[in-house]
């Protein structure tokens, strides 16, 4: 999801100052399964928005889209990011709000995750390479999310993204050469 400037300072203005913001993309076959798994309708594209504002609540705001080849869409309505600002890691989840339709592509329907929690984990490491982790469900209901869901994840670059490319800025880092990166 491209997030145009205007809206972008319509939150800033709404939430207060950004402390931290974080952009990922990637792709994967994940939820297709059997002779599907490589057929291009299962290929998705995922790619990440998010923002953590200042203030008393320290608020998230972002999404986490996954976009299939076929024109369906998996997405989720960021507003939680737990960040090790040492390691540049971060696990960011929300509510899923849009799932692909069920299809001969999708045997086995995402619509039992619709109003779930989902999470993914990601990693902006130059040394080692960059790191998202395919998405973790979990069974809560809509209502407030927790982002410290940390021994759930576990690096395996078979089962996770491939192909990623993670910027994750803070404030109390090198913000403007950082930022920058995001638009190259």
């Amino acid at each position: 999801g491209d997030v145009t400037d205007e809206y972008a300072a319509r939150l800033v203005r709404n939430r207060g100052p950004i402390t931290a913001k974080l952009t990922a993309s990637g792709s994967h076959t994940h939820h297709c399964f059997g002779s599907y798994r490589d057929d291009s309708p299962c290929h998705a594209k995922t790619s990440l928005s998010v923002w953590k504002f200042a203030g008393k609540e320290g608020s998230v705001h972002g999404v986490i889209e996954e976009k299939f080849s076929n024109g369906e869409m998996l997405k989720v309505d960021v507003d939680c990011m737990v960040r090790d600002e040492f390691n540049k890691e971060a696990i960011v989840g929300g509510v899923v709000t849009a799932v692909p339709r069920p299809s001969k592509e999708f045997p086995n329907s995402l619509e039992h995750f619709f109003g779930k929690h989902a999470y993914v984990k990601v990693v902006d490491d130059v040394v080692k390479g960059d790191y998202i982790s395919a998405l973790l469900f979990d069974a809560v209901e809509k209502g407030n999310t927790s982002c410290d869901k940390e021994d759930k994840f576990e690096i395996n670059y078979d089962e996770n993204v491939n192909d990623p490319s993670v910027v994750l800025c803070s404030k109390h880092s090198d913000w403007e050469s950082c930022v920058a990166k995001m638009s190259e």
